[in-house]
C-alpha cells in the first residue's frame, strides 16, 4: 500500500478561491483529492501528479472539506486518507447598516440578508473608545438594550461564514445617541 499524504494543508482562502498543497513523495504515481461542498458526501474531485491546486469561481460563505490520497499504479492502491481540511470562501461584507428606533436606554439596529453568511457579528463603541464586540445573531436586525441615556454610540457588523473564524470585512460604520431621560419633578404644594 502507498504511503499517505503528508504536508496536505490550505494556502490560501479568499472569496472565490482555496488554495491546497501537499508534500511530493516520489515513490507513487498520482494523488486522489475527494471535495465535499456543506457537509455532502464526498466525491472524488481531481486526480493529479502535482503537489497543489487553486480553485477558482467558487461559492462566497460556502463550505470545502477534503481529503486526499496517494495512488501507486503498479499494485493499484490508494493510500490511506489523509486528515480532513475544512476550508470556507470568505463571505461578502455586510450592506445597509441602519439605525432606528432609538430610546434612552436602547438602539435598533438591522441590515440587508447576506446570502453568503452564516451569521453576523456586532461591534459597538461608546463615545471615543475603541470597537469592541458586542454579540452574534443569525437574524438582521438587533436592538442593543441596557445603554446610558444620552450617550454616543457607534457600530459595524462583520459577516461569517460557518464558524466566527471565517470573517468577511466590515460593513459601514453608523453613529447615533440614545435620547436625553427626562426627569419628572414633583412639584411641591404651597
Amino acid at each position: 500500500m502507498p504511503s499517505a499524504v503528508s504536508g496536505f494543508k490550505i494556502v490560501k482562502q479568499e472569496s472565490h478561491r482555496i488554495d491546497l498543497s501537499w508534500n511530493e513523495n516520489p515513490a507513487v504515481s498520482s494523488y486522489y483529492l475527494y471535495r465535499s461542498i456543506n457537509d455532502i458526501p464526498y466525491e472524488l474531485y481531481r486526480v493529479t501528479t502535482g503537489t497543489s491546486i487553486s480553485e477558482i469561481g467558487l461559492e462566497a460563505g460556502t463550505v470545502y472539506s477534503y481529503i486526499i490520497s496517494s495512488y501507486l499504479d503498479t499494485t493499484n492502491l490508494l493510500s490511506q486518507y489523509s486528515k480532513t481540511l475544512r476550508a470556507v470562501t470568505t463571505p461578502y461584507a455586510t450592506t445597509g447598516l441602519a439605525l432606528s428606533a432609538n430610546t434612552a436606554e436602547s438602539i435598533h439596529l438591522s441590515w440587508n440578508l447576506n446570502d453568503t453568511a452564516t451569521g453576523y457579528i456586532i461591534y459597538r463603541r461608546q463615545g471615543s473608545g475603541d470597537f469592541e464586540y458586542l454579540t452574534s445573531t443569525t437574524e438582521t436586525s438587533y436592538t442593543d438594550t441596557g445603554l446610558s441615556s444620552g450617550k454616543n454610540y457607534r457600530y459595524k457588523i462583520m459577516t461569517y461564514a460557518d464558524t466566527e473564524e471565517h470573517t468577511s470585512g466590515f460593513s459601514n460604520v453608523v453613529k447615533t445617541s440614545t435620547l436625553t431621560q427626562h426627569l419628572k419633578l414633583k412639584r411641591n404644594p404651597v
